[in-house]
């Protein structure tokens, strides 16, 4: 999702934002304006960012992602990548 966020805030202002933070926040602001189902793909990008973080430096029992938790994720993922397909054509 990192990945396409950052194609789409290319193609629409020529820059590279080069954090996660920067990224979630100049796509926020490209999509601010568009549709309600596309302005849910902001939502959806720091949704996946929360458990990437978690993946990636979470510890103990609090770093547990079910089974239905982690197909969520994917199916939001696909959702988003579908959708910025879409917004790049």
């Amino acid at each position: 999702m990192f990945h396409a966020a950052e194609a789409l805030i290319f193609e629409r202002t020529g820059k590279i934002a080069k954090t996660h933070s920067g990224v979630r926040t100049e796509f926020a602001r490209l999509l601010m304006h568009a549709t309600d189902e596309h302005r849910e793909l902001a939502s959806i990008l720091g949704i996946g960012y929360k458990f990437k973080e978690l993946s990636d430096y979470g510890v103990g029992a609090s770093a547990s992602i079910s089974k239905d938790e982690a197909q969520a994720v994917v199916d939001a993922a696909e959702r988003f990548l579908r959708e910025v397909r879409e917004l790049l054509r």
